[in-house]
């Protein structure tokens, strides 16, 4: 279990988070920041951090459109992000992401698209609790991605 040196996070609090990634100074992306703060070395992939949520992370970090925005939404999840590793938990993690991903965010942008049919096809799957568990899924994504 990692600590959180709260002086480092006293730091932080006086930054602004910034795009993209950096080299060791007083810039920080949201998770070079947590690497800080846990005493890791410098990372945007801090060992503390479930992989599923740092990706997540650098993500929304490099997708808001100011810094200013970046310090209101992300930095109170910076000592939060520590310790977030458990392989059981990833696994759920990752599998919740690609249940969304496959019936809920592509079939919104297939509808955009006027690809009603290919949508509701993607939406009516059951939900991906497992892949030994679930029916196959690629058969029905290759014909969406072809009709697309």
């Amino acid at each position: 279990m990692v600590t959180i040196i709260y002086e480092r996070l006293k730091k932080i609090a006086g930054l602004s988070l910034k795009r993209g990634s950096h080299s060791p100074d007083s810039t920080f992306c949201v998770m070079e920041a947590v690497a800080f703060v846990a005493g890791e070395s410098w990372t945007d992939a801090p060992e503390c951090v479930c992989p599923i949520i740092a990706s997540f992370a650098r993500n929304w970090n490099d997708s808001l459109p100011s810094d200013a925005e970046r310090d209101r939404l992300l930095k109170p999840f910076i000592p939060r992000f520590v310790n977030t590793r458990n392989r059981a938990l990833e696994e759920k993690r990752g599998l919740l992401c690609a249940d969304w991903l496959v019936r809920v965010h592509t079939p919104a942008w297939l509808r955009l698209a006027g690809l009603t049919k290919q949508a509701e096809s993607l939406e009516s799957l059951p939900e991906i609790i497992g892949f030994s568990k679930s029916p196959p899924i690629k058969p029905l994504l290759e014909a969406v991605r072809r009709d697309a």
